[in-house]
C-alpha cells in the first residue's frame, strides 16, 4: 500500500508538472478561456483521443486512478510513459487564438505530436532563420 501511495504522489507532481509546462508555453496566444474551452472538448470526446482512439486520463487523475478505471490497459507501459496517456487539444489550423469548434480536436499526446510534426519543423526554420537575419545574416533564397 505505501508504495501505491508513492507513486500517487510521483503522478501528482507529474499531472501538475505537465498542466504547468501547457500553461506555460506561448501562452499569450490563446484565448484567455483557453482552460474551459479545452476541457469542454475533451469531456466531450469522452476523455479518448479523436485521433487513436486510446483512453486517456482525466485532468487531475493519478495514473493508479486511471488502471482502476481501465483493466484492460498494460500497467507497466502506463506507468512508464505516463504522457502518452494525456488528451491534448490540437488547433487543426495551428492557429491557437481559432478556438472554433471544427478546429479543436481532443488527441492523445503522441498523437498531437506527430499531428504537428510538420508544422513545428517549418516553425523551427522559420524562428533560427529570423534570428540569424536579426544578428546581420542575409537570406539568398
Amino acid at each position: 500500500m505505501k508504495s501505491r501511495l508513492h507513486l500517487d504522489k510521483l503522478d501528482e507532481l507529474l499531472i501538475k508538472y505537465l498542466d504547468n509546462l501547457i500553461e506555460m508555453r506561448n501562452r499569450h496566444l490563446y484565448p484567455e478561456n483557453w482552460e474551459e474551452i479545452s476541457l469542454a472538448v475533451r469531456i466531450n470526446a469522452n476523455w479518448k483521443c479523436q485521433k487513436c482512439g486510446k483512453p486517456c486520463r482525466k485532468t487531475g487523475q493519478t495514473i493508479n486512478g486511471f488502471l482502476d478505471e481501465h483493466h484492460e490497459l498494460d500497467a507497466i507501459a502506463v506507468h512508464s510513459n505516463p504522457i502518452r496517456w494525456c488528451l491534448t487539444v490540437a488547433h487543426l489550423n495551428h492557429t491557437p487564438s481559432d478556438c472554433s469548434s471544427g478546429n479543436l480536436m481532443a488527441m492523445c499526446a503522441p498523437c498531437h505530436l506527430k499531428y504537428d510534426a510538420i508544422h513545428h519543423q517549418k516553425s523551427r526554420k522559420a524562428n533560427k532563420r529570423k534570428a540569424l537575419e536579426k544578428h546581420g545574416q542575409l537570406t539568398l533564397f
